[in-house]
């Protein structure tokens, strides 16, 4: 359970504009009886916190509150497989990997050992700690971007890539 705190900055992404208007148009474009319409929201909605919670963690607001973050990454990856169609699976992908342009996340690469070696090791063992140090966030930053782009990856069909 999350305390009343946390509860409110987790709600905070239901007033932002950006979901907002983005929900909207998604309503309009695929009408509003649509069970993936509900995914794709949950996905977008998921994708948000996601990166609002792996941004909290790295600014140190958070400590060791990363694991919600890959916990939000897995609930992102079923909402996705459960969209079937295509063209609406292309667009969240690309919604969501703007996310990631539009982001802040940062990391300092002068640490870094190589950016396309994250793993899952990389962020369960370092959920169990509570303070990080520098090279241990820019692991757990490319962990994080990683593991978000591979599971927008596998949930376009083979012949599209990102």
């Amino acid at each position: 359970m999350l305390s009343a705190k946390e509860q409110i900055a987790c709600e905070d992404h239901l007033l932002d504009p950006f979901v907002e208007n983005f929900v909207l148009e998604i309503k309009v474009h695929f009408g509003m009886q649509d069970i993936e319409l509900m995914h794709m929201w949950y996905a977008l909605d998921l994708a948000v916190l996601a990166v609002g919670v792996m941004e909290r963690t790295m600014t140190g607001e958070r400590k060791s509150f990363h694991q919600v973050a890959f916990d939000h990454l897995k609930d992102l990856q079923n909402h996705l497989e459960a969209v079937n169609d295509i063209p609406r699976k292309i667009m969240m992908a690309n919604v969501i990997s703007s996310l990631l342009h539009m982001d802040d996340l940062s990391l300092n690469l002068a640490h870094c050992a190589s950016p396309w070696s994250y793993s899952e090791s990389h962020y369960t063992c370092a959920s169990e700690e509570t303070d990080l140090t520098r090279e241990e966030e820019n692991k757990l930053v490319v962990s994080f971007t990683g593991k978000l782009l591979d599971i927008l990856r596998h949930c376009l069909p083979s012949t599209i890539s990102l």
